[in-house]
């Protein structure tokens, strides 16, 4: 098996278990504190430093950012995501709601 596919399937898992961490984080049992916000955020970019198709990740990441406000960010995000993994349905959901907030129908 060729380096290049070993590795990549390396940082895969590494960034699937830093999704599965940021999604139990104990900063994250207080909902609705931008402190956690920003947890979740730094969280995210860090799994999508491992692997930035990661289709999760960057979905995740976009809901973040549509939580502070950052709908540019979360735009890209959810783009981000779609193009990785077009079957994943949430990030369709998160841009419709997005651009549904934005004014398009």
């Amino acid at each position: 098996m060729p380096r290049r596919v070993i590795r990549r399937a390396h940082h895969d898992l590494f960034a699937l278990l830093v999704v599965h961490r940021c999604n139990w984080s104990p900063a994250h049992a207080k909902k609705g504190t931008s402190e956690a916000y920003r947890s979740a955020e730094e969280c995210y970019r860090e799994a999508l430093r491992l692997n930035k198709h990661h289709p999760r990740a960057n979905h995740n990441l976009g809901s973040v950012l549509l939580l502070v406000g950052d709908r540019s960010g979360a735009k890209a995000s959810f783009k981000r995501a779609i193009r990785a993994d077009a079957d994943y349905a949430d990030p369709h959901f998160g841009l419709a709601m997005l651009l549904k907030a934005q004014g398009h129908a």
